[in-house]
């Protein structure tokens, strides 16, 4: 494999795949139907603090609640400080891209970008599957979150499978 692919689709996928989260998770309205909030957020907040003895993370109840927690420590509203979230997606984006440029290196674009992304979104799929399906048997998340989860980490792979394949078939000549 040619470190030029393997640079070129490290970045570009990777940019697709942010381009992607963000149409999916921001632009369109989806998550609206399964994402709820408190009623009472302030009463929610305190008694989840008052609770969360070891800081920040994942707690449950036998009674079936399961939360996790990430305050900020002045319990400001983190949609007002969105660089460090954004930066790490970012950077996490072109790790799987680079990740997805080293499958496809070694199985080949299968002669088409269209085949080489829909592989990739084969190959996606089959890790959601393993993953999300428990978070719904084990943990209680709703099928409606679960289905978003799926349908669009698939598509997200399948778009940056066919940029990657894309890159394959013309970098690796």
């Amino acid at each position: 494999m040619k470190l030029k692919y393997l640079a070129a689709a490290a970045i570009l996928g990777g940019v697709t795949l942010f381009v992607w989260g963000f149409i999916w998770h921001g632009a369109l309205p989806l998550y609206d139907k399964v994402l709820f909030a408190f009623d009472d957020s302030r009463l929610v907040n305190t008694v989840i603090q008052q609770n969360a003895a070891k800081g920040n993370g994942v707690y449950y109840t036998l009674e079936g609640a399961f939360v996790a927690v990430a305050f900020t420590p002045e319990m400001a509203d983190k949609s007002q400080s969105m660089g460090r979230p954004i930066t790490i997606e970012i950077v996490t984006n072109v790790i799987t891209a680079l990740l997805m440029a080293l499958i496809i290196g070694r199985a080949g674009a299968f002669g088409s970008a269209l085949k080489g992304g829909l592989f990739m979104g084969l190959v996606g799929v089959t890790g959601l599957f393993a993953t999300e399906l428990s978070y719904w048997n084990w943990y209680g998340f709703s099928a409606g979150f679960i289905t978003l989860n799926i349908i669009g980490e698939s598509l997200s792979w399948i778009v940056a499978g066919l940029v990657i394949s894309a890159l394959h078939l013309k970098l690796n000549k």
